[in-house]
C-alpha cells in the first residue's frame, strides 16, 4: 500500500520536471514535500515500473535556427603592437535541438 503511494507521488514528481531527474533529486524533492523513504526504494520502485530519466542531449555542429555572428577573425588570435585590437568571448545556452524527419 505504502509502495503505491510512493509510486504515485514519484510519477507526479517524474511528469512535473518533465521526466530529467532520476531518482537522487525525486528523493530529494519527496524528502522537502514531507515524504519519509529512502534513496533506494525510490530507485527500486522507478526500475521495476519503467520510469527513467529522459536524458537532454546538447546541440553540436550548429544545429540549431538562431543567428551565427560572422567569423571575423579567421583563427588569427595573435594581436599586433596594439591593445584591445582584439576581443574574444564564449557564450553557452541551452538550445531546444531540431528535429530531423528521419
Amino acid at each position: 500500500m505504502a509502495n503505491r503511494q510512493l509510486l504515485r507521488e514519484i510519477r507526479l514528481v517524474h511528469a512535473e520536471v518533465n521526466g530529467i531527474y532520476g531518482h537522487r533529486r525525486i528523493h530529494a524533492e519527496l524528502l522537502a514535500q514531507g515524504f519519509a523513504c529512502g534513496r533506494h526504494r525510490i530507485a527500486g520502485l522507478m526500475r521495476r515500473n519503467g520510469i527513467r530519466v529522459r536524458h537532454c542531449r546538447p546541440v553540436s555542429g550548429g544545429q540549431h535556427l538562431l543567428p551565427v555572428a560572422p567569423n571575423l577573425l579567421q583563427r588569427q588570435f595573435a594581436a599586433g603592437g596594439d591593445i584591445n585590437q582584439r576581443w574574444v568571448s564564449d557564450m553557452t545556452y541551452d538550445v531546444p535541438p531540431v528535429l530531423s524527419s528521419t
